[in-house]
């Protein structure tokens, strides 16, 4: 169902969600916004349903789907970029918000499935609506989404030794583009050791203290080092 109302097709799929059915709300990146305070609402209930009301019943998580990005809008750019949804997610409970940036089509597949099997949550999924390049095959998206994070070997040319640099990148957009400096960096700068991590959930950069998804510090540290420069390409705002 479509119609030119953001409030009204979140509320229609908050009532859908609440008879033990299952769906996404689609909107444009920057659109998404028309319904922030829907959205607080709904994350505060789900906080309060899952952490202390024992008796009540889990239900579908909420999954938000923002299709049309900063990066590709090139008609009418100006007016629909604007990122700052996922500012807003970060800002509510842990415990039931969630935030996916696919990198190409496989990965999108794999995270929906996780989404819509997924309870008492509210998914954001953010993956451009434009034709992209293919990273992973199936199974390999299937791995990767599950780990949430991890080192792309093929872009890779640190085995087996300490990395100069960490290329890292979030975001379909983002993950291209950093791929493309890798390229340049190991076409130039033949013995430079580049490692490249891609991050699928967001909230795998967090401590694992502070969000069921984070990485612990050894976790971290094991793709990222301790002391070793890193660039990380980030759909979003850098805060």
């Amino acid at each position: 169902m479509e119609m030119l109302s953001e409030h009204t097709l979140i509320g229609w799929l908050e009532g859908y969600l609440l008879t033990g059915r299952h769906g996404f709300f689609h909107t444009y990146e920057a659109f998404a916004h028309v319904i922030d305070s829907m959205f607080n609402q709904h994350a505060k209930w789900l906080d309060i349903s899952k952490n202390h009301v024992p008796w009540r019943a889990s239900v579908a998580s909420q999954n938000i789907l923002l299709s049309s990005t900063v990066w590709r809008q090139d008609h009418n750019g100006f007016s629909h970029q604007d990122p700052g949804f996922i500012d807003l997610v970060t800002n509510k409970s842990p415990s039931v918000t969630r935030i996916y940036l696919p990198p190409d089509a496989n990965t999108l597949l794999a995270v929906a499935d996780h989404c819509l099997r997924s309870t008492d949550c509210i998914n954001v999924i953010v993956a451009d609506k434009q034709k992209h390049l293919q990273f992973t095959n199936m199974d390999e998206a299937i791995v990767h989404c599950a780990k949430g994070i991890g080192i792309w070997r093929r872009a890779s040319n640190d085995e087996g030794v300490e990395p100069d640099v960490v290329m890292a990148s979030c975001g379909d957009v983002a993950t291209k583009e950093s791929l493309a400096a890798t390229a340049i960096l190991r076409e130039h700068l033949a013995d430079l050791k580049v490692r490249f991590v891609n991050v699928v959930d967001l909230y795998r950069m967090q401590p694992a203290s502070e969000h069921p998804h984070g990485s612990t510090e050894r976790e971290f540290d094991s793709l990222f080092t301790t002391d070793r420069p890193v660039i990380f390409n980030f759909h979003g705002y850098p805060g």
